[in-house]
């Protein structure tokens, strides 16, 4: 698929449908009927409209364009910043080397703190606020400048694999 058909296939779909659905699109533990069914039911799209998604949807995986059709919704000129900050993230997985973010030191320290509740490990959390909530109590001038410091160190595409500590840790920039 050329990249005129590629940009064309994505149209069929809808760039924010594409980043919305992506982990369903691109998983094979469901079938096209299941996909379909699950865009009806959660939009306002007819039956053969969630057809013909999925099947163009399927079709960017199938020969292997994910990583092209993200580059193209990054750059589109019409889309929120957070879709296109989707979009980045998304790629960022699919062609960076994963990381172990526990193993980061700063991020190890900040893990150190404990939420209310002590088991709790989550770094927002309903219940009890997580561990941002700590953190954010007792963040030092120090520490801000260690983060500073390791975002720094970091290109934008590395950040966006540290998941929630990414919008956690940006404010800090």
């Amino acid at each position: 698929m050329n990249e005129m058909k590629l940009k064309r296939t994505l149209q069929s779909i809808g760039m924010r449908c594409f980043i919305d659905y992506f982990d369903l699109f691109s998983s094979d533990r469901f079938s096209n009927e299941e996909i379909r069914e699950c865009l009806f039911n959660e939009n306002d799209f007819t039956e053969k409209s969630c057809r013909s998604r999925t099947n163009h949807a399927k079709r960017i995986f199938s020969e292997k364009k994910e990583i092209d059709t993200l580059k193209i919704i990054e750059n589109s000129k019409r889309l929120s910043p957070y879709t296109k900050l989707q979009a980045a993230k998304l790629r960022a997985k699919l062609t960076l080397t994963p990381i172990i973010i526990g193993e980061i030191p700063v991020i190890k320290k900040l893990q150190s703190f404990k939420a209310k509740d002590a088991k709790c490990k989550k770094l927002y959390c309903t219940t009890c606020g997580g561990l941002s909530t700590v953190i954010e109590k007792n963040l030092d001038s120090n520490l801000v400048f260690e983060i500073q410091e390791f975002l720094t160190s970091q290109s934008e595409e590395e950040l966006y694999l540290l998941d929630d500590w990414y919008e956690f840790l940006i404010k800090y920039k």
